[in-house]
């Protein structure tokens, strides 16, 4: 039988880990999110949840929780993103800047605009 990962400890109160993982939380779609914190520097690790999943199917998460991370952690300036098959072999890792996301902030809450947000990553990522 396969044993669970142990829980993570609690993050220290005001930690950015501990901001990370409340936005986080329940969080999820195509991918499992995931990240680590090292100092100042976070990366958010977006595993594919179906070994049938390709990298464009996180796409949608890594917009969502991009926009999530930035707007409740205003401090954040920014973070790498690493997209991991269903096995965990990297696929990409994209480093994502607030300078860069921001612009898409009110297009997030626009029902319109944001049914095209998939078309917002190479924005995003400057690629």
């Amino acid at each position: 039988t396969p044993t669970a990962e142990p829980p993570k400890p609690a993050p220290p109160p005001g930690s950015l880990s501990e901001a990370v993982m409340k936005i986080l939380d329940g969080e999820g779609g195509t991918t499992k999110p995931g990240y680590e914190v090292e100092g100042d520097a976070l990366t958010l690790d977006l595993k594919l949840e179906h070994e049938r999943f390709d990298e464009s199917m996180a796409i949608g998460d890594a917009v969502r929780l991009t926009i999530k991370l930035f707007r409740g952690i205003p401090e954040l300036k920014e973070f790498k993103i690493v997209v991991r098959h269903f096995g965990g072999r990297v696929l990409s890792k994209n480093t994502v800047t607030r300078a860069r996301v921001e612009p898409f902030f009110e297009k997030y809450d626009d029902p319109f605009e944001a049914r095209r947000m998939r078309e917002w990553w190479p924005a995003m990522t400057g690629r």
